[in-house]
This record gives structure tokens, C-alpha cells and sequence, in this order.
């Protein structure tokens, strides 16, 4: 499965407090509270381990159909960090996310996925607005994608040159949007 999470960071920047006493501890663990302190970013650093979080949280909620709010339960690990890209997992109990973030200026997207033989058939389609309609159009690379939702209302894209269903994931923030999907449906991706 996968999952994704992206973030307007100018957007963030407005709407976040997460200086005020008490919001870090709400949200993260005591060993990445540590990585955000230690930080040479550390808006960058909270936003980077949030979108991680995020994306993992999508793939678990869209196999097990349950929703539920436990951020300190994710826990992020962060393998490489660079000025443009981050790797890293996510461990919730005992199941393993894999994640890799790309971080600009504007924003931080994260894909996570629960298979790393995935990883080779994962697309990403960035989406210009706002907002992620329920059923929306995409164009990409000349190829053409229609946007779907199951009867869970998990999100799916269906390719209209190849007439193939993918599993989905969309996120969105600010200026910013994204739908990730893996191309390869036999692979094995049940939590």
C-alpha cells in the first residue's frame, strides 16, 4: 500500500504554534522532540517528521478502515537527511513503514509505503490548486488519469490509456497538492 502527505510550508508557518508550551510533547515522542531540537531547522525538522507520520497513518487507516488519532504511536526514524531529501520509517506496534521525502523551499511531501518491493512502481502526480475534488482529471506525462474513491472512500486512480485501477493516496495543503499511487497491483500489500 501507500500513502502520502505533503505540506505548504509558508501555510504552515501561519497557522502552526508549535513553540507553545506543551505541542511538541502532544505530537512527538521524546526521541524525535530530541531530533527537532537538535535541528539546524527545526520547522523544517517538525514538518519533515509530521509528513512522515501522515503518510504512514493513510496506509494503516486504509487497511485496517479504522481512524483514529495517535501521533506519538508513529515513530519516526530519519536513515539520511539532506538539504532536498530525507529517508526514513515509521513504526507503528510492529508493522514498518518506509518513507522519502523530498523538501524544497515551499513545501515537504513525503510517500510512505509498507513494501519496499514497491518502491520501484510508485508514480507521483503533483496537483496544481488547492483543493483534490472528489472525482478530478489529471494530466500527466500525456497520459491521462481519473480520480476515483472506493466504497471506503479511500482514494483510487484509474489510468485511462491502460484502462488499470491503482490504489491511491491524495494529500493536500495550502498551495499545494499531490496523488501518489503504485503502479504494480500484485504486490503483496496487506498490513
Amino acid at each position: 500500500m501507500i500513502g502520502n502527505d505533503i505540506v505548504d510550508l509558508e501555510q504552515a508557518s501561519i497557522e502552526s504554534k508549535w513553540r507553545r508550551k506543551g505541542y511538541l510533547s502532544k505530537l512527538f515522542t521524546s526521541d524525535e522532540q530530541n531530533i527537532i531540537k537538535q535541528s539546524a531547522s527545526p520547522d523544517t525538522c517538525i514538518w519533515l517528521l509530521w509528513s512522515m507520520k501522515e503518510a504512514a497513518y493513510k496506509i494503516h487507516n486504509r487497511a485496517t478502515k479504522k481512524r483514529f488519532f495517535a501521533p506519538k504511536d508513529f515513530k519516526c526514524t530519519v536513515s539520511l537527511l539532506k538539504d532536498s531529501y530525507a529517508l526514513g520509517t515509521v513504526t507503528y506496534k510492529k508493522l514498518l513503514y518506509y518513507t522519502q521525502t523530498s523538501i524544497s523551499k515551499s513545501c515537504i511531501h513525503t510517500i510512505a509505503i509498507n513494501n519496499l518491493k514497491a518502491h520501484a512502481n510508485v508514480k507521483s502526480i503533483p496537483v496544481n490548486g488547492y483543493l483534490l475534488p472528489e472525482f478530478i482529471t489529471l494530466e500527466s506525462n500525456n497520459n491521462q488519469f481519473t480520480f476515483r474513491k472506493d466504497s471506503h472512500y479511500h482514494p483510487l486512480v484509474y489510468d485511462n490509456k491502460t484502462n488499470q485501477e491503482h490504489i491511491a493516496s491524495k494529500s493536500h495543503h495550502g498551495r499545494f497538492g499531490a496523488v501518489v499511487y503504485c503502479e504494480n497491483k500484485d504486490l503483496p500489500y496487506a498490513v
